[in-house]
């Protein structure tokens, strides 16, 4: 059992003293149980949670730690470096002439349109059934909790 009874403590304002009047106890025995909070009395730490208004259930819970984010770097920075390139070899390329053949190649504008679709960035679609996880994974991705998780 690892309860923050300090920080629970400290959270609600009280101070050690408050907590060993309340609990009936002595100032030093407060100071250990809250260094040792795996040798409370079930009694006393029922009490104790009272006090310090915890609900037994979240104190027993463990603690969910904040999410890492992950960090993607730069990955569009060479690919837009050339794509950049190319439309600048467009660009200083002279025009061609229209040719007269049933079947007209592509011209340089054709090109540069494309290369204004392959700037674009890819969109993300998390899918799956329900209570899959979509939002928890979205949320570790973005490193925050944007998204709601549960029900």
């Amino acid at each position: 059992m690892n309860i923050d009874l300090l920080g629970y403590r400290q959270n609600a304002g009280m101070g050690q003293v408050e907590v060993a009047n309340a609990l009936d106890i002595s100032k030093m025995q407060v100071n250990l149980y809250e260094q040792a909070p795996d040798t409370v009395p079930m009694g006393l730490l029922v009490k104790w949670l009272q006090i310090l208004g915890i609900d037994f259930t979240t104190a027993m819970s463990a603690p969910i730690p904040p999410l890492k984010g992950i960090d993607p770097g730069t990955p569009y920075t060479e690919l837009y470096r050339k794509l950049n390139l190319l439309n600048q070899y467009i660009g200083d390329t002279p025009p061609v002439d229209k040719l007269d053949i049933p079947t007209p190649p592509a011209t340089p504008h054709d090109f540069q349109q494309q290369l204004k679709l392959y700037k674009q960035k890819p969109n993300v679609v998390l899918t799956g059934g329900f209570d899959a996880g979509k939002s928890h994974m979205a949320n570790a991705l973005l490193g925050s909790k944007n998204l709601p998780v549960g029900y």
